[in-house]
């Protein structure tokens, strides 16, 4: 029998039902759990149980990169020091036992063996220069960097692309089923149980979903390159876990029985095992015992040893990322438009005076917003604010009763607001292009915009002041909408329902000096 097949026999006899099964179970309940609390994000947020944004609550990238950010160290860092303490012992434990974005790697990783292929050095650097520059960026006072943590990446993901997918084809095959007379009663009953609970009642469309899908995918397919190949060369958390756990005392050793077969170094999903030594990098081992349950000779223990430091960056190459970081948000500044807060971007109702500071575009808002309103900022934003949330009142309006937003962001980037005051939050001011919006003379105008208005005290009022001479020298008073700015808050349902095709007659954009502007045309 060959040594692989005594390996394998070994495996199967000894360790699989052990520890390896532990990690796999870990990540079974890791990955249930956070699309548990996804789907659980809807309006209104649930009233009890664990917080919906736990995982990004508990990154620590986040945690310490928005405090950088916003020049302040905020009360939500604290959940990350669970999950510091645990790098801080285990290294880097958490991308191997409980990592979302490394189960779903894991699962489509697509045979053993490939380790060994990868490169060894370099690119694996590029994860601590893309932290240094997340560091840069946040010296400046910007997050835009940390849209590449992995649980944002994930999250977002799913959020814009394959949660709306998975809602398209799901009514799809229920329109179907039902039409053909298959189980209508389950089709019926999903309507009624699901519908509003754990699926949109309307189906969500956001801008740029083909990209954000595509990059997803692009993800999963570098997979088949190297396994974890994300986590190896790519990941600024995994480089922050690295730092935090450079000196663990748990990690991958080797006993004395260990007679250099190789075995462990070819089958080690991370690469992170050098074949001419069989010692790893704890710094890349991610703990997952995929070595331990090869090993024919029981000799992988686990325990204080010496470090093993192969893949840390250079000092200049740690330089080179935190230049990278400070230049590209000065030249976004320097541009001019992404450092004006005046443009025309309406903002989620409580987004703080320091939202580019702390905005990290997870999608959680996008993903609770129950008209579709919020949206990716594209480059209306600057790069700076590229995929943060604005409102696009064409394509949704911001709910009277809605209060989501900001009981799901991780960061305090909106802050909670209860129904009350979300109801008196300016967010916006609508304006009337007269030279779409048709007058009546002698008429009921279209008061669409006024029927939908949710002020109490309506903000749009049908007004009879625009006196016109006709041809033959007779004077017409015209009916037309007029705004009162001063009860408008900004919630774009006006504009959402304006009849007209195409560019709505009246649109939202932020208070300020645009607005006014604007409001003159």
């Amino acid at each position: 029998m060959s040594r692989g097949a005594v390996a394998r026999g070994h495996t199967r006899s000894r360790w699989r039902p052990g520890a390896v099964a532990l990690r796999r179970f870990s990540q079974a309940v890791s990955l249930a759990l956070f699309l548990g609390l996804f789907l659980a994000a809807v309006s209104p947020p649930p009233a009890s149980g664990l917080p919906v944004d736990l995982f990004l609550r508990l990154d620590p990238l986040l945690g310490l990169g928005v405090s950088l950010a916003a020049h302040q160290l905020a009360a939500y860092v604290l959940w990350a020091l669970p999950l510091l303490l645990l790098a801080a012992l285990a290294g880097r434990l958490f991308c191997g036992w409980i990592c979302p974005l490394g189960v779903t790697l894991d699962v489509l990783t697509p045979g053993k063996g490939r380790a060994s292929r990868a490169p060894v050095v370099g690119p694996r650097r590029a994860k601590y220069v893309l932290l240094a520059a997340t560091a840069g960026a946040a010296l400046l006072g910007s997050s835009w960097l940390l849209l590449f943590d992995p649980l944002v990446l994930l999250t977002r993901s799913l959020a814009t692309a394959l949660y709306p997918l998975f809602n398209l084809a799901l009514t799809a095959l229920q329109g179907a089923g039902y039409d053909a007379g298959l189980a209508p009663d389950l089709w019926l009953w999903v309507d009624a149980n699901w519908r509003g609970a754990v699926l949109p009642v309307a189906q969500p469309y956001y801008r740029m979903a083909p990209l954000f899908l595509g990059l997803f995918l692009a993800l999963m397919a570098a997979n088949w390159m190297a396994p974890r190949y994300w986590c190896r060369y790519l990941c600024p958390l995994g480089a922050t876990l690295a730092f935090v756990g450079r000196w663990a005392p748990l990690r991958r050793r080797l006993g004395p029985a260990c007679n250099g077969c190789g075995l462990c170094a070819r089958e080690c999903a991370m690469g992170a095992i050098d074949p001419q030594t069989n010692q790893a990098d704890p710094g890349e081992c991610i703990l997952c015992l995929r070595c331990r349950a090869v090993c024919p000779r029981g000799a992988v223990e686990y325990g204080p040893a010496p470090a093993l430091a192969r893949h840390d960056p250079s000092r200049r190459q740690l330089l080179f990322g935190l230049a990278g970081g400070l230049a590209a948000v000065g030249a976004s500044r320097v541009g001019g438009a992404a450092a004006v807060p005046d443009l025309g971007l309406v903002r989620p109702p409580g987004a703080v005076a320091d939202f580019a500071a702390r905005c990290v575009r997870c999608g959680q808002c996008l993903k609770v917003c129950p008209t579709s309103g919020l949206q990716p900022a594209l480059w209306e934003a600057g790069l700076e604010g590229l995929w943060s949330p604005v409102l696009v009142s064409r394509q949704g309006f911001c709910d009277f009763s809605c209060t989501a937003c900001g009981h799901v962001c991780p960061t305090g980037a909106i802050a909670p607001l209860d129904l009350e005051t979300k109801r008196q939050k300016v967010i916006g001011v609508a304006y009337l292009d007269e030279r779409r919006c048709l007058p009546y003379a002698d008429a009921t105008p279209c008061i669409v915009c006024q029927e939908m208005c949710p002020v109490p005290d309506k903000a749009i009022v049908i007004a009879e002041t625009v006196e016109v001479t006709k041809a033959n020298g007779e004077q017409a008073v015209l009916k037309r909408p007029r705004v009162e700015r001063e009860r408008c808050i900004g919630c774009g349902i006006c504009e959402y329902y304006c009849p007209l095709p195409n560019e709505a007659a009246i649109r939202v954009v932020a208070t300020g000096p645009l607005a006014q502007r604007q409001q003159r045309i």
